[in-house]
């Protein structure tokens, strides 16, 4: 059992130490994260543990898939990383209701990177994404939990209430508009004339978008690996 959360994921940042995303090993060779995270920059970097070292490490061997948000990489210096712990990977399929826990991190205003870890379930399942879920969210599969995933938590480890086996990888929020509607409101204008003034309201509701880990093994499969 993991005692913190950089047992099992470690953050990524630029060359200005930026942070971007988070990121955790998927086998004994490739560490995973999501596309649009290593997008951001051309120089991504490893920090094992900023609480105690700031030193960073080179990714490399960079393998991006093409049709969804993902992406593999190794790391130059893997020894600085031989303590990340690697859960086993879930058999069973994503279903309504499942408890899932996100863990990863977020950037204070001071720049800090900070460790967090999140409680949810999935509220929607809905199998194959659409085309343009494809295009726009880099979907395999709807898999959203009850919860918008924070700024910085893109490719975190999605695991088990119990802590014992890795469920999927975090991607970002997806925005439902629920619900749209108009009120009558009454204003008053120049030279003190009231009239009445019709609002529309929308109502948003954020959901956080999840990769299975059955998902994540057909996309690592698509991707040309060496």
């Amino acid at each position: 059992m993991f005692s913190s959360i950089y047992d099992l994921c470690f953050p990524l940042v630029d060359s200005n130490n930026n942070y971007l995303g988070a990121s955790f090993k998927w086998d004994k060779k490739f560490y995973i994260t999501c596309k649009h995270v290593v997008n951001a920059s051309q120089d991504i970097r490893v920090v094992k543990d900023p609480e105690k070292n700031s030193k960073s490490y080179a990714i490399s061997n960079i393998r991006l898939s093409k049709k969804y948000d993902l992406c593999l990489f190794e790391v130059n210096n893997t020894e600085k990383l031989d303590s990340l712990m690697q859960l086993p990977h879930s058999e069973d399929t994503l279903s309504l209701m499942t408890d899932v826990v996100l863990l990863g991190f977020t950037s204070s205003i001071r720049g800090i990177i900070e460790p967090r870890c999140i409680k949810s379930y999935i509220h929607r399942a809905m199998g194959q994404a659409s085309d343009w879920q494809v295009k726009n969210y880099g979907l395999k599969s709807i898999n959203e939990i009850l919860i918008q995933i924070p700024k910085g938590f893109s490719g975190c480890p999605v695991i088990s209430h119990d802590g014992k086996k890795l469920l999927g990888m975090g991607l970002g929020t997806n925005a439902s508009e629920n619900n749209s509607y108009t009120t009558v409101k009454e204003k008053t204008g120049a030279n003190s004339i009231r009239a009445l003034e019709t609002v529309e309201t929308k109502e948003i509701t954020y959901y956080g978008m999840i990769h299975s880990v059955g998902d994540i093994s057909e996309i690592v499969n698509s991707i040309n690996i060496d």
